[in-house]
């Protein structure tokens, strides 16, 4: 039997968009496999100094881990107190990480191809396609193409090296491919959308109504945040999106955000100073998403850069609005006239939208084209078409 190895990146401990769609992903594609699929997972943790200094916690080191009854084996890959001022300070990339690669490579020399999601897993494919002639593939779903290369000139050269080796690469937007070929003009490019998981649906007007009455906001609106408080998804403009629709809108409505990061407490006292009422909810469990997002109104989704961003999917398919920043694969998802330029209309134009789906009924579809059916059906013919040889 063939045998193919994915391999993904990102926290397992705390799963979120990238981590969550790469799963799901590889769940469906599982499902309709006629060869062996094996999971491996990058996993980093930071030395003693590192901690200290990031206020992180330490990690157990486990070589295995389940996640929705899947096997996943996981690879270590310590950051240090010299490889953090490397990074950080000197923009420089990290002591012995080709060694790593080259040392991790040994482990895929039996599979036939590799599938690698993002750029960290694609180091590590092109380290396999080097010692031992394996074809690879990578998924590119965001910051690895549209922030992570213009850091300094080893992360673009290592993307633009990665995507020109690759058999093929898989992006999760048009708009995601196409800056792609800012970086290299030789890579082969496929279009392959992220799907919405199965517990993603709008329930029941009955269900919904309670969920409200659960989370203490019955007979009243809820515009929402969903994702990481960092800069590049420039949450500290909500507070004034928040404050404009206040002053626009003459119904009930609140404010919610859910998840976690740096910019919280900044985003704390700017709501403050807007005088906005806000509820911070942190990061909440993967399953109970759906429930949140059923209980939301409109979303909003103010980021500087996006790939494909998947709570767009995920809210749509459970009957909320949304609306956004004209960046991205966002338009993709919920339509030009629901995203706005980041200019100095940008806080009105979008307070407006807003308004306007609170006071009426916007009807705003999902594409069949958002289907892990779909996508793990394309993906899979793409890996036969090798496999087949």
């Amino acid at each position: 039997m063939k045998r193919i190895a994915i391999v993904i990146d990102g926290d397992l401990t705390n799963r979120k968009g990238q981590v969550n769609a790469s799963l799901s992903r590889i769940k469906h594609l599982k499902s309709i496999a006629n060869y062996q699929i094996d999971v491996y997972a990058i996993q980093h943790y930071d030395s003693l100094l590192v901690r200290l200094l990031r206020k992180t916690k330490k990690r157990k080191r486990l070589s295995i881990m389940q996640i929705e009854g899947m096997d996943i084996n996981l690879l270590w890959n310590k950051f240090s107190l010299v490889n953090y001022l490397l990074v950080y300070k000197f923009k420089y990339k990290p002591l012995f990480r080709d060694k790593w690669n080259r040392k991790q490579a040994q482990l895929f020399h039996s599979y036939d191809l590799i599938s690698a999601h993002s750029i960290a897993c694609a180091r590590l494919a092109l380290a396999v396609y080097k010692q031992f002639g394996i074809p690879y593939y990578v998924t590119w779903h965001g910051s690895d193409i549209h922030t992570f290369p213009y850091a300094n000139k080893y992360n673009w050269e290592d993307t633009a090296q990665a995507l020109e080796n690759a058999e093929e690469n898989f992006f999760v937007s048009k708009a995601l491919l196409s800056a792609s070929e800012k970086i290299s003009s030789k890579a082969k490019r496929q279009l392959l959308y992220n799907g919405v998981g199965d517990s993603f649906m709008t329930f029941s007007p009955e269900r919904r109504e309670s969920l409200k009455k659960i989370f203490h906001v019955e007979g009243k609106k809820v515009v929402a945040y969903i994702g990481n408080l960092f800069p590049i998804k420039n949450v500290l403009l909500l507070p004034e999106i928040f404050k404009k629709v206040v002053e626009c809108y003459a119904g009930d409505v609140v404010f919610w955000t859910i998840g976690d990061g740096k910019l919280r407490s900044s985003l704390q006292s700017r709501l403050q100073e807007c005088g906005v009422d806000c509820s911070l909810w942190g990061n909440q469990p993967v399953e109970k998403m759906p429930e949140f997002m059923n209980a939301i109104d409109v979303l909003v989704l103010p980021s500087k850069n996006e790939g494909l961003p998947l709570v767009t999917v995920e809210a749509l398919a459970c009957g909320a609005n949304v609306v956004g920043s004209n960046v991205g694969g966002i338009a993709e998802v919920i339509g030009r006239e629901n995203v706005f330029d980041l200019n100095d209309g940008f806080v009105e134009n979008i307070s407006k939208r807003i308004v306007q789906m609170l006071e009426s009924e916007i009807a705003q579809t999902l594409s069949e084209d958002f289907d892990w059916n779909v996508t793990a059906k394309k993906e899979n013919e793409i890996y036969l078409r090798y496999l087949d040889k």
